[in-house]
């Protein structure tokens, strides 16, 4: 569950990771990094994440279905697909490059076709309650396309199913979560082509800085780097500010402070103004610090946000007209 206060330790995991190779340093510290002009390029060798919904609270733990692949040689532009047939909403996930993937439990090196792999972490099981899995169908589909070689499952461990997916080479991919049937998707890009612009939509998402809190230096966030597809780029930061951190954000301390809510709706952005309303709930439990420490430097990186307003789920906010911040009273001490 995402963490609500300081005391809390937020285990969300996200698509969405650091910027690139060149970001690499970034993603091993709270340091903050050059503008994003000198570091993006065009590339998607981190994941761009084009989910568009956030998955509300009554979502527990899924189960995994099936492991699908697909070519998509005729499409413009080829691509070739990995997917992951959920029985419910994904709330928790990870992909990205690792030299080698390991087995979760065994902690055993897997061995999979291809010369680039990545690595896919769900929070889910793929068992029933008589420890038969789950997938039906194949769970290591082997292939030898444009880009795509293998697809396996490598874990189902306490919770989490790991999938290592081998590739011809290091190349670009995108992420979605969808629904109706629930899914996690995977595109890759064929070797050395760029399909899907990656040269913008890299932003900044701030998070809960427990260590700046106690030590009561202001600001009580960290900012840590995201790409978000364009050119929707305030409304992706948002998206990826409720994904929460990485495993390494996390373990460097930064957290999710969601103040109860677990999601938001009616981001709209007029005159230097942006409205946004909380989703599923809000409290700020008696805290000084609320989410909305996290979602005004989140919105007011952008040129054309100078004042945010923070609508609680009903609709109702501190002051909502003029060029003043706002919150709702739910997110008070």
């Amino acid at each position: 569950m995402r963490s609500r206060g300081p005391l809390g330790r937020s285990t969300v995991l996200v698509a969405v990771m650091m910027l690139m190779t060149a970001l690499t340093a970034a993603t091993a510290s709270a340091a903050t990094p050059a503008p994003a002009a000198t570091r993006a390029t065009n590339l998607c060798q981190t994941a761009v994440d084009r989910t568009d919904a956030t998955v509300g609270p009554t979502a527990g733990q899924t189960t995994v279905q099936g492991l699908r692949v697909g070519q998509h040689e005729d499409a413009t532009p080829r691509y070739d697909r990995v997917v992951v047939d959920l029985a419910s909403p994904l709330r928790n996930y990870q992909v990205r490059y690792v030299p080698q993937v390991i087995a979760d439990g065994s902690g055993e090196p897997v061995n999979l076709r291809g010369s680039a792999f990545l690595y896919v972490r769900l929070d889910a099981i793929a068992h029933d309650d008589n420890g038969h899995g789950t997938i039906t169908g194949s769970t290591d589909q082997v292939v030898n396309w444009g880009s795509l070689r293998e697809a396996r499952l490598v874990g189902d461990f306490e919770g989490v199913v790991t999938f290592g997916i081998g590739l011809r080479a290091s190349t670009d991919f995108v992420v979605s979560t969808l629904t109706n049937p629930n899914r996690l998707v995977i595109d890759v890009a064929m070797p050395g082509q760029h399909p899907w612009g990656c040269n913008s939509g890299a932003v900044k998402v701030y998070f809960f800085d427990p260590a700046r809190f106690t030590a009561n230096v202001e600001p009580y966030t960290t900012p840590v780097w995201r790409r978000v597809e364009t050119p929707a780029v305030a409304g992706g930061a948002l998206y990826a500010m409720f994904h929460g951190p990485t495993d390494t954000e996390t373990n460097s301390g930064l957290q999710f402070w969601n103040s109860s809510a677990w999601g938001f709706s009616n981001l709209s952005i007029t005159n230097g103004i942006a409205r946004v309303r909380l989703t599923f709930g809000c409290d700020s439990g008696g805290s000084t610090f609320s989410i909305a420490g996290e979602i005004f430097p989140t919105l007011k990186q952008f040129s054309s946000v100078q004042w945010v307003k923070i609508y609680d789920p009903a609709g109702n906010t501190g002051v909502p007209n003029g060029p003043t911040d706002s919150i709702p009273d739910c997110l008070n001490p």
